[in-house]
């Protein structure tokens, strides 16, 4: 009886100062994410992580032959001892210029797959817990519907935000110091990664997460639905060449 009310008392004891945290960065201008930089020194080579844009995939392929272990499948990669010893959060400190990349994502698409992975994804949810149950002090909630998720999002500036859907554009060019030598579409990656992979000797590109159950233009229900978020993401839909998707999504209607 004493170990639950243990566990009880740790897991409030973590929500609160996590609460107290993210609230001294939101009054004194801080930033809740640090970027994350997936680093091979051997190869002096580094990936830009964004997360929701198969950054679990891209892992497995830069580091698995590196390792020479099977580092596990989608969310058992993030958690891999070896792959967090090549990962690199806030600046990246190197002696030699690493060649750097990363790969984006269609922002409509990697707001609804975030709200997939964290809301409907109840046997991730049933292993490892509502992840956003003391994100800012309890803002979401599981019960939470994509519009009520994406409205609390555009509410939410970018240095507050959580990883999976802070500004691409944010995390690129304002978050991290770090030049980035290519920032390739994951739309295009069947024709990209394959010169990366020969490059620097990846391994082939797995894919997890992915899914004929939903199409992500369905969760966007209304016009309005679709500009709040266009609103959200302007810069990431403008400079990273998604204007054709936000006139495919408003056309809908």
């Amino acid at each position: 009886m004493f170990c639950f009310y243990m566990k009880s008392f740790l897991k409030q004891f973590r929500i609160m100062a996590k609460t107290l945290l993210h609230a001294f960065k939101t009054f004194f201008g801080g930033v809740v994410e640090q970027p994350e930089f997936l680093f091979l020194k051997q190869k002096n080579v580094a990936y830009l992580v964004v997360s929701k844009s198969a950054c679990s995939s891209i892992k497995k392929a830069m580091v698995e032959d590196e390792v020479k272990e099977d580092i596990g499948d989608d969310y058992q990669i993030h958690q891999n001892k070896r792959v967090k010893e090549l990962t690199v959060r806030g600046r990246l400190k190197v002696e030699a210029e690493p060649y750097v990349f990363t790969y984006v994502r269609n922002p409509f698409s990697r707001l609804v797959s975030a709200y997939v992975n964290k809301f409907e994804d109840f046997n991730k949810i049933k292993k490892v817990g509502f992840e956003y149950a003391d994100y800012l002090g309890g803002w979401f909630e599981l019960s939470d519907s994509f519009e009520d998720f994406a409205r609390k999002v555009c509410d939410i500036p970018d240095r507050l935000s959580d990883r999976h859907f802070m500004g691409q554009c944010f995390l690129i060019y304002s978050l991290s110091d770090t030049k980035i030598d290519d920032i390739f579409k994951l739309d295009n990656m069947d024709e990209t990664f394959p010169s990366l992979a020969s490059r620097f000797g990846f391994g082939e590109v797995p894919h997890f997460n992915r899914t004929t159950e939903y199409r992500y233009e369905d969760y966007y229900s209304s016009p309005e639905l679709v500009e709040m978020v266009y609103r959200r993401y302007k810069e990431d839909v403008d400079k990273l060449g998604y204007r054709d998707v936000y006139k495919s999504l408003i056309s809908r209607f």
